[in-house]
């Protein structure tokens, strides 16, 4: 996916095209470019050097005077994406525990 987005702003220079054209929100694309290294933003740097020397997600938004999901729109993916090609070992237990869950109340009714 990562891939996908680069290849696309590449060529468009418009977040809201590349969004439009992968079907996937704009705040994803932005995300995805800032983690790639494609677009830089000074919040980003602040944030990360605040999340650095010890500041929470929750205190950075409060000097921002915004709400954390701001502050989590200018720093990269740290932990992977929602639904990402490479899940997580977690992700994945997840799933399979979810699939079980399902099919063992379908199987109930």
């Amino acid at each position: 996916m990562f891939e996908k987005v680069v290849f696309a702003y590449e060529r468009n220079k418009s977040i809201r095209e590349v969004a439009r054209e992968l079907n996937i929100s704009h705040a994803k694309v932005r995300k995805i470019l800032i983690t790639c290294g494609v677009l830089q933003y000074n919040k980003t740097n602040d944030a990360l050097m605040a999340l650095n020397s010890g500041k929470t997600i929750r205190e950075i938004a409060m000097e921002w005077n915004c709400s954390k999901s701001a502050v989590h729109s200018y720093l990269p993916y740290m932990k992977g994406t929602y639904k990402g090609e490479t899940p997580s070992a977690n992700a994945l237990r997840i799933r399979k525990y979810r699939k079980n869950n399902i099919e063992g109340q379908e199987a109930s009714k």
